[in-house]
Parts: C-alpha cells; sequence; structure tokens
C-alpha cells in the first residue's frame, strides 16, 4: 500500500514538471502563427477610394507584404448625401460582420457638395439642417466602426483647383476631424501633400520618388496613378507606424512663429459655412518629414513616427526661406547675381 502511494505521488510530480514545458512548447508553436497574421485592411468611400485602393495594392505587392491584405468596398458615386442611391450606414454593418478588420480607410466627401434630403423634404448644403444631418451620419458612420472594434482612419480631402470646391471641402474636413477624433479615429489631412509651397492648389508635385510629375487629374480633383501611389505610400507607412508604435514625436528647438490661419467656425449654429480668421502657434517643425522613396514598410528603419506622417500640413509644406541655395536654382530657376568684377558680370555701369 506503501509503495502504491509512492508511485501516485512520483506521477504526479512528473506530471507537474511536465505540464509547464508542455505549455512552453504550445506557447512557442502558436507564436509563429501570430507574427505573420494576415492584417485586414478595408477601404470604404467613392471613386477616389476605389483609386486609392488599386494604389495600395500595387505598392503592396511592389514590396511584398503577403502578411496585408486589402479587402476594397468602395462605391463610386457614393457618399453621405445621396443615402437613395447608396445607404453607407446600412452597407457599412454586413460589411464589418462579414469580415474581421483591423483597420478601415474612409475616403470620401467630394459628392457631398449638394442639398440632403431628410423625409421627403430638400435642404440646400451648409444651412443649419443639412449640418445636423450630416453630421449625425457621419456619427452612426463612425459608431459602427467603433462598436465592430476597428481602427478608423479617415483621409481628408486634398486641395482643389476650384476655390468654391476647395472652401467646401476645408469646411468639411474640419467636421470630419472633429468627429473622427471623438470617435477615437485618426483623422489623415492630406491637404498640403498636394499643395505648393504657397500652400495652393498645384497639378505638379514631388511623387514618391522625389521626382516632380503630374498627381492631379485634368479636373482638378481626382488624382493620377503617381498622385494615388504618394497617398498610398504615406497611408501605408501610417499603418505600419500604429502597429509598431515605436514613433516618438521629432523635437526641434524651433519654437514656432505667429502665422495667420483659417478656421472653421463648427459652433455657430446659424451660419456653417462662416470663416473666422485666428492668430494659432505653429506647430514644431519636422526635422525629417515624410520622406520620398520606393519602399513600403521599409526593412532595417524604425518606423515613421505618427506625427510626422499624420500632421502633413507641417511636415510637408516646404519653407520658402529654407530652401538651400542649389535646390533653388537647380529647382525654381532662380538666377544668381554675379559678383561685381567678375567675367560674367554685365551690369551697367561698371563703377
Amino acid at each position: 500500500m506503501v509503495i502504491r502511494h509512492i508511485g501516485l505521488m512520483i506521477c504526479a510530480a512528473l506530471w507537474l514538471l511536465a505540464t509547464p514545458a508542455a505549455a512552453m512548447a504550445e506557447e512557442d508553436a502558436v507564436e509563429p502563427a501570430a507574427k505573420n497574421a494576415v492584417l485586414q485592411v478595408g477601404i470604404v468611400g467613392d471613386v477616389m477610394a476605389q483609386g486609392l485602393a488599386q494604389a495600395i495594392t500595387r505598392l503592396l505587392e511592389k514590396a511584398d507584404k503577403p502578411n496585408v491584405k486589402l479587402n476594397n468596398f468602395a462605391k463610386g458615386s457614393s457618399g453621405f448625401v445621396r443615402d437613395d442611391y447608396y445607404d453607407w450606414n446600412k452597407a457599412l454593418p454586413p460589411i464589418l460582420a462579414a469580415n474581421k478588420l483591423d483597420y478601415i480607410l474612409v475616403f470620401m466627401g467630394s459628392n457631398d457638395r449638394q442639398s440632403i434630403r431628410i423625409k421627403g423634404r430638400s435642404y440646400k448644403k451648409k444651412t443649419p439642417k443639412w449640418r445636423e444631418e450630416y453630421i449625425h451620419r457621419i456619427d452612426q458612420f463612425l459608431n459602427s466602426i467603433k462598436d465592430a472594434g476597428v481602427q478608423t482612419i479617415w483621409l481628408g480631402q486634398p486641395i482643389s483647383r476650384g476655390k468654391s470646391f476647395s472652401n467646401d471641402m476645408a469646411l468639411y474636413n474640419e467636421i470630419y476631424r472633429q468627429h473622427v477624433e471623438s470617435h477615437d479615429g485618426v483623422f489623415f489631412d492630406v491637404w498640403n501633400l498636394f499643395a505648393n509651397e504657397n500652400g495652393k492648389y498645384s497639378r505638379t508635385g514631388p511623387d514618391v520618388s522625389g521626382q516632380v510629375r503630374t498627381l492631379r487629374a485634368q479636373n482638378g480633383i481626382h488624382f493620377t496613378r503617381r498622385g494615388y501611389d504618394k497617398l498610398a505610400f504615406q497611408i501605408l507607412n501610417l499603418i505600419e507606424a500604429t502597429e509598431n508604435e515605436e514613433g516618438a514625436e521629432v523635437e526641434s528647438d524651433d519654437e514656432g512663429e505667429v502665422v495667420e490661419a483659417e478656421r472653421y467656425d463648427l459652433s455657430q449654429t446659424a451660419g456653417a459655412d462662416a470663416i473666422i480668421v485666428e492668430r494659432v502657434e505653429a506647430d514644431p517643425v519636422v526635422e525629417k518629414p515624410v520622406a520620398a522613396g520606393d519602399q513600403v514598410f521599409r526593412t532595417g528603419q524604425g518606423p515613421l513616427a505618427i506625427a510626422e506622417i499624420a500632421k502633413t500640413g507641417e511636415a510637408l509644406t516646404k519653407d520658402v526661406k529654407n530652401i538651400p541655395l542649389w535646390k533653388s536654382v537647380l529647382e525654381n530657376g532662380k538666377i544668381i547675381d554675379a559678383e561685381f568684377g567678375r567675367s560674367d558680370d554685365f551690369s551697367w555701369p561698371r563703377n
């Protein structure tokens, strides 16, 4: 009987010793699978979202990133106003239920410059009732994403050639920014990414390789293939920075300068499109702006800081005062005055 008890004790001890080892072996077996899990990214929006989806697909194939999958749910000519054509608040919940997404990219708004219908009655754009319903639809949309546990990255509308169109898009961007951030999402401001050094619309600009190319379509709203590629490059690096969570804001000794900035006052109920001009402190200058390049998810380097990527207004706007001399001569055609008395000094009179 004693021998039997001793045998049982020995077996129990061996089982206890084997259990942690088995658990560790099981964890080791699961860990590689977790590391190699496919990151599911969805994109919703209008025809501009479709163009962006194609660009992201191209860059993922070029960078050979099989661990990232893009799911394209974009619908051309859609938006939040014409829910009779396509109702995103009805279409989105089934999409989220059928697809286990990690991120969802939202890129639309260019089709929303029209009257909105509420219970059979039409309200002109930017009127108080229009704005109230528009914001309600956006909040409903964002609530669906947040309830599904998906991270939102909302792309703002870019600057456009038409002044009226750009003014409307600037107003919509302020609405998007405020409500996306209030739902714990990320608002990605692309306005200055496609503006020139003076903050104005420009059809051309540096592409992902740093070469000046045509980035905008002839209509002054949509992008060319190179323009979509540039935008896709920024978005993929933003996702990488968010995934790694190793990005840190770049410190700068520059305290900034007081500048004039236009802001839409969304708190006003009487005039949704009222503009106020205020003096604001410029954000710290980023030492290394989002660099052009032909690689996505670059290996051997830390991810770009989220602050560097998301704040494209400061990171990608060129300061004319800080443009190097060689760049002004070779790219901008600046003429350097010859030194007095030199052989190429043709100034007159000679004294």
